[in-house]
């Protein structure tokens, strides 16, 4: 089996067993960006040789060759799936600052043909809003990444990494044929294109920015001061920074030229609600 996804200017082509934890990589999302390079990811689950893996378990090592690379051993399919990713994304985010963007941990959605930033600590809840606002009919560019330059937003290409908490807000349609990933508490990786039709990823004008407030408050929708916007922001988004001073300068145009709010009371279908009707 193999497969090609294109992660905005890098097309991954990943040839493995079907059902190999390799499919992670696959995708959905289309791009606007013309192909610069490929990276071949081809996996080998018959090499090496057996090793313990934990008490009373074993399993084959298998080997991942990366373009002309030597290859790599893991003690499993799913380790050698998150270091293919790791591998991708850094490729990405190499490219991505020699071109001026800058990351931010966030999601990014298209609504009515504007790009919304929606922005919260980890676990605050982008992610589970983000698919209530596709099943709206937003358009889903990403759930947990975007890139900024210029005033401008293009969504991080990734699969949706849903919490398990989140199966009591989402429809548990969702999680068929998810995988879950290796984190203190369960988080299932999947391919928004097998629920929804996707945007192509391309730069979008941002014309909002939403932060996410108190979750437990009564529903509102309320201003954001530009300050408190590149603070929260630039918090969130610092540890992806290689030129932080010029990450705060693009978080201060965006936030002194977009309208931004913040909501409270969000949960449920309630956040993207509002969003679709501010917007």
């Amino acid at each position: 089996m193999t497969s090609v996804s294109r992660y905005l200017w890098l097309d991954v082509e990943v040839s493995a067993e079907s059902g190999d934890a390799l499919e992670l990589l696959q995708l959905s999302h289309a791009s606007t960006f013309p192909v610069e390079r490929t990276l071949r990811l081809a996996a080998d689950a018959s090499a090496g040789t057996e090793t313990n893996v934990g008490p009373d378990a074993s399993a084959g090592e298998v080997t991942l060759r990366v373009d002309a690379e030597e290859p790599r051993v893991f003690r499993d399919a799913l380790d050698r799936a998150e270091w293919a990713y790791g591998h991708v994304h850094n490729t990405l985010m190499d490219g991505a600052h020699d071109r001026g963007w800058h990351r931010i941990h966030a999601a990014l959605l298209e609504v009515r043909g504007v790009g919304v930033i929606v922005a919260g600590h980890s676990g605050a809840g982008k992610t589970s809003l983000a698919v209530h606002a596709a099943e709206r009919g937003a358009g889903l560019h990403s759930d947990e990444g975007v890139l900024l330059t210029a005033g401008r937003a293009v969504g991080l290409p990734r699969r949706l990494h849903m919490k398990d908490s989140a199966r009591a807000v989402l429809d548990p349609r969702l999680f068929e044929g998810a995988v879950e990933l290796r984190y203190p508490s369960p988080v299932w990786a999947v391919d928004p294109g097998v629920h929804w039709s996707l945007p192509v990823l391309r730069p979008l004008e941002i014309g909002a920015v939403v932060l996410l407030g108190d979750p437990e408050a009564a529903p509102a929708v309320r201003s954001a001061d530009a300050w408190s916007v590149v603070r929260d922001l630039a918090t969130e988004s610092s540890m992806f920074s290689r030129r932080p001073n010029a990450l705060v300068a693009e978080l201060s145009r965006v936030a002194n030229n977009t309208r931004c709010v913040v909501i409270d009371g969000y949960f449920g279908a309630r956040g993207a609600e509002c969003i679709d009707a501010f917007v």
